[in-house]
Parts: structure tokens; sequence; C-alpha cells
């Protein structure tokens, strides 16, 4: 009959202790084009902060700005902090874009992870000419065309991959395409 009270003591702090740990995010770097209308709002555009949990989405800008959207009534469609409607309008791979009823866009590009998480340092000449560079020694090399022409042996391929994204992610902000 002791056995009864010393498992409903350890069930009870069991339960304590489940429920009071709260609900982490799963939340990654990725590079964010924020347009509306097809004019690109360089000022918001650029790095940027994505966090999913349970349905819920923050998106932190560059420029101090989050959206954050919360589920409506039908999968892919969400309320965002002043109550606007949004809808994701492609998921798929490390692209999500969601659209807004105003004509705001946001298309988020999610970076592959290095080897310490950090975004890769995209770099430019006046010539055109570029470099993605990765903190693990991986440098990918691209022609003034944004056309890739080499890499060191350090890249992995998810690396090169996502130097593609990163460079042609630029070139559009930057208007070189």
């Amino acid at each position: 009959m002791k056995i009864l009270p010393a498992m409903s003591t350890f069930v009870l702090l069991l339960g304590a202790v489940v429920v009071s740990q709260p609900a982490s995010a799963d939340t990654a770097d990725a590079n964010c084009e924020v347009r509306k209308d097809g004019d690109k709002q360089k000022g918001k555009s650029g790095p940027c902060t994505f966090s999913q949990r349970q349905g819920y989405i923050d998106i932190d800008l560059k420029n101090g700005d989050t959206v954050a959207l919360r589920p409506a009534d039908k999968a892919n469609h969400f309320k965002d902090q002043h109550g606007n409607k949004v809808v994701r309008t492609q998921s798929g791979g490390s692209n999500q874009t969601f659209k807004w009823e105003n004509g705001k866009h946001i298309s988020v590009t999610l970076y592959a992870p290095t080897h310490d998480g950090a975004p890769p340092q995209v770099m430019v000449g006046k010539n055109g000419e570029g470099e993605v560079i990765f903190k693990n020694n991986c440098v990918v090399y691209y022609d003034k065309h944004g056309r890739r022409t080499s890499s060191l042996p350090a890249c992995s391929s998810k690396q090169i991959n996502h130097a593609e994204d990163a460079m042609a992610s630029y070139r559009r902000e930057q208007g070189m395409n």
C-alpha cells in the first residue's frame, strides 16, 4: 500500500515538469525578399530570422520589424499582428512565400546550416565577379554574370546549393539580373 502514494507523488511531479516546459520554436537564419506590387523594399529585404512553432510563424526582418503570423481557418492561411489576411503561396524545400491582400509579398529562403549555423558572406567586386564565403573555409566563386565558376574542396554540396541561392538573392536585391 505504500507504493500507491509514492507512485502518485512521482506521477504528479512528472506532470509538473512536463507541463512547465514551454514549446520551443524551430528558428533558422534565412534571406527574406520583401516586395509590394513588384517593387522590392530594400530596407527590409536581406538576412532575416524565420521561426515556426505549432502553426505560428515569426519573421524578423533586418530593419528590426517582426511579422507575426497566427493560423487562420484554413491550411496555409494566416492573420498577421494587425489582423490582415495572409496566404502561404509556396512552401517547399528551403523556400516559403507569403502574400497579403494588399499586394505585399515576403519570400523566405532558409539558409543551409553551416558548421556554426552562421549565414555565408556574399562579396561582389566592382567588375561583378563574386564569392560566397562560409566560416568552414568553403568559398564558392562566381563570374560577372552570376554563374558559378569554382569552389574550394571544403565545400559540401549543400553549401554549394546554399551559395547559389545566396548569390542569386544578392544579385536580385542589387538589381544585377
